[in-house]
């Protein structure tokens, strides 16, 4: 056991930019809190390849159609994932490659602490492990671990009651716990009979001028655009092609797309950016116009970086990670509802967002959640 030695578990390595950028920033926030080696466990299951492969022909007749109709954007898509594998192997401090609990238990022994969070790796309806057995669960869990267990920012997303029972044996065995939502928190307070803190997303640990200067981010062009970054169906996207029309047309400016659904957005407007590495990614947000999005991670970067945006949300269901985020930084009137869009035609007049109150309040909750971990790993 080397006691220098600490040990990251999370979703590192899904296609996913908000997925391996807080991997990135969980990492680099511990290496500002200690001296101590900081690996990140290069979990990655099965399932989850098989989920973000190029064209999939498991998960019924609808998905494997609307994977075929990307075959237009195939060089970007396998470009993007080249980009993805190397930002994994580069930035990340990965160990080997592990599919099975096994594997990961057999690790147990090199560390005397491990982090498990953030993002939803205590929400077995997340795209990782919906199909996968609650075994694969398990090293998120760091069930058989002997040392010190410690949580950052762990999400469950909208597990059930059901659900949440199996796990909390679990993380009654964690020294240190802490939810990225403040009504998870709640909800895991009442579960384990603690209180539990409520820390802030981990991209959010580093500033934007982090950000640029640990990714060699380059200065944003001066072209004038609208980033589009969407990780909903098929319908939802269709549906904002109106607002997002609206929008270039007011701005006279093109719309940057980042999607799956890339295709579904054409015309002399749209600019499909299909094979964006994540600094590219990055890139994008710093220079962007307008950030319009429904991505939790596309919503915590905009505010971090202090770019105006959008958040699109659906009524109910998991919404609540993206809604608790806004709300706590007040910026709550940056929220556009999907079905009330559809319904209604939104004021989207202005381009204004006055970020003094969210600055104020995201360095207090950076500082409490950087305490935390400092006490937690001491």
């Amino acid at each position: 056991m080397d006691l220098n030695k600490i040990g990251l578990i999370t979703y590192h390595a899904a296609y996913n930019y908000g997925s391996v950028l807080q991997a990135f920033a969980t990492r680099k926030a511990l290496q500002n809190t200690t001296d101590a080696k900081v690996d990140t466990l290069n979990y990655r299951l099965q399932e989850q390849s098989n989920f973000y492969a190029l064209y999939r022909f498991k998960y019924g007749i609808k998905t494997t159609i609307k994977d075929l109709g990307q075959i237009p954007i195939q060089s970007q898509r396998k470009r993007r994932a080249r980009e993805f594998e190397r930002f994994i192997k580069e930035r990340l401090g990965v160990t080997r490659r592990m599919t099975e609990p096994s594997e990961v238990a057999k690790m147990w022994g090199s560390y005397n602490t491990l982090v498990s969070g953030s993002d939803q790796v205590w929400n077995k309806n997340s795209l990782e492990l919906r199909h996968a057995d609650w075994k694969y669960m398990d090293p998120y869990l760091l069930k058989g671990f002997p040392g010190r267990k410690i949580s950052y920012a762990s999400s469950i997303g909208d597990m059930s009651d059901s659900d949440l029972s199996r796990i909390i044996p679990a993380v009654q065995e964690f020294e240190y716990v802490s939810m990225r939502e403040e009504a998870s928190a709640r909800t895991m307070g009442k579960l384990l009979g603690r209180p539990i803190s409520a820390v802030i997303d981990p991209t959010f640990l580093l500033t934007k001028d982090e950000w640029v200067e640990k990714l060699e981010l380059s200065i944003p062009s001066s072209d004038k655009y609208i980033l589009y970054y969407s990780l909903s169906g098929v319908p939802p996207v269709l549906s904002d092609k109106k607002i997002l029309l609206s929008l270039a047309k007011e701005r006279d400016c093109k719309v940057k797309v980042v999607t799956p659904f890339v295709y579904l957005l054409r015309g002399s407007v749209f600019e499909t950016c299909a094979g964006l590495s994540p600094e590219e990614f990055l890139q994008l947000i710093l220079g962007a116009d307008l950030v319009v999005t429904d991505s939790y991670h596309g919503t915590a970067l905009a505010v971090n970086f202090e770019k105006p945006f959008y958040c699109l949300c659906e009524h109910g269901g998991a919404e609540y990670r993206k809604t608790d985020l806004i709300n706590r930084l007040g910026l709550n009137t940056r929220i556009l509802f999907r079905q009330e869009m559809r319904e209604n035609e939104p004021d989207i007049s202005g381009n204004k967002v006055d970020f003094e109150e969210a600055r104020s309040k995201l360095t207090n909750l950076r500082q409490k959640s950087y305490e935390y971990l400092r006490l937690a790993i001491r």
